[in-house]
């Protein structure tokens, strides 16, 4: 399987979601989303780094890193860049997940 197809299998759903469409189940939820997690994901893969738009750090963004001969990594993973320019590993939290605020930033910021 490639990267596009996985891409569709696992991000596919998120993905539709982050077209602006209202999802949710049950009268109690109604959830709005323009930008989730699917889209962020999406990004990252066509090389476009994301923040959330709470994020009040300048410069920090996540980004997906795919390994290459030389990296004892093999399989992709994300990053985040710190306010103080350090590449980390990033777990997404369940705020993150959820959230519809996701933006592409510039690398230069």
């Amino acid at each position: 399987m490639n990267q596009d197809e996985w891409l569709k299998q696992e991000a596919g759903t998120a993905v539709d979601r982050a077209q602006g469409q209202e999802v949710g189940r049950g009268p109690h939820i109604r959830y709005q989303s323009s930008n989730g997690i699917g889209w962020a994901v999406r990004n990252m893969y066509q090389g476009v780094p994301v923040r959330r738009r709470g994020w009040n750090g300048r410069g920090m963004n996540i980004q997906i890193q795919m390994p290459d001969v030389g990296s004892k990594m093999n399989q992709p993973y994300v990053y985040i860049k710190t306010v103080q320019g350090h590449l980390i590993p990033w777990l997404c939290s369940q705020a993150d997940l959820l959230a519809a605020d996701w933006e592409a930033a510039t690398v230069d910021e």
